[in-house]
């Protein structure tokens, strides 16, 4: 079997584990589950992945990088407020597909909370998405989109803490959240969040008016 036959194989089992993950939970996840999900033997699968411990922290990295490489395909075309807002829009679980991996993700962090082996693949996720969004906003305020004096760290944590509560509640109350109001909800964010820079900082005095 070739290198490009075997990721190939290897990613169909990792998107067996998705599958069973979205639409039976966490802990239908098996060997067998997945094998019968994809269509193989479970030897089959355990020729990939030895154990189900092995398989859930490769799908994770998977279920991340898929989430990351979403983010990283946005152009910068139209600027980087409007790439901004594609990216964000991109995490939120506003369709199926996305609904779908989003949800899986979630299910992961709950398991990451109480194993240090997930705690330390979302870290490292974390980190890599935080310097995504660092980037994008340096460049923001370099390109002149952005006001200067803009923390790009601090509105890197506003906008994944705002995403990822968002994705919460639409996955958990979808009637109380739908999509267009999580992406008006979004918008109102991002309409003084980075602070663009041809709007002034509201003063102290207009603080006091209100």
């Amino acid at each position: 079997m070739t290198d490009n036959a075997h990721a190939l194989r290897r990613a169909e089992l990792l998107e067996g584990v998705l599958d069973v993950a979205a639409t039976r939970g966490m802990e239908a996840v098996s060997v067998r589950e997945v094998a019968a999900q994809v269509g193989v033997s479970p030897a089959k699968v355990q020729y990939y992945f030895r154990t189900k411990d092995e398989l859930l922290i490769a799908a994770f990295r998977h279920v991340e990088q898929l989430l990351y490489d979403r983010a990283a395909q946005v152009s910068n075309e139209h600027g980087v407020a409007a790439a901004l807002r594609a990216v964000m829009v991109d995490w939120l679980p506003v369709d199926a597909a996305r609904a779908r991996l989003v949800k899986v993700w979630i299910a992961f962090l709950a398991r990451a909370v109480v194993t240090d082996e997930l705690a330390a693949i979302e870290s490292a996720y974390q980190r890599r998405t935080q310097a995504q969004l660092i980037e994008a906003i340096e460049s923001g305020i370099e390109s002149g989109e952005y006001a200067a004096e803009v923390d790009p760290a601090l509105e890197a944590r506003l906008l994944s803490a705002l995403v990822e509560g968002l994705s919460v509640r639409m996955l958990t109350d979808p009637v109380g959240l739908p999509a267009d109001t999580a992406i008006a909800t979004l918008d109102a964010h991002l309409a003084v969040h980075p602070r663009r820079a041809d709007r002034r900082a509201p003063s102290h005095a207009q603080h006091r008016a209100d």
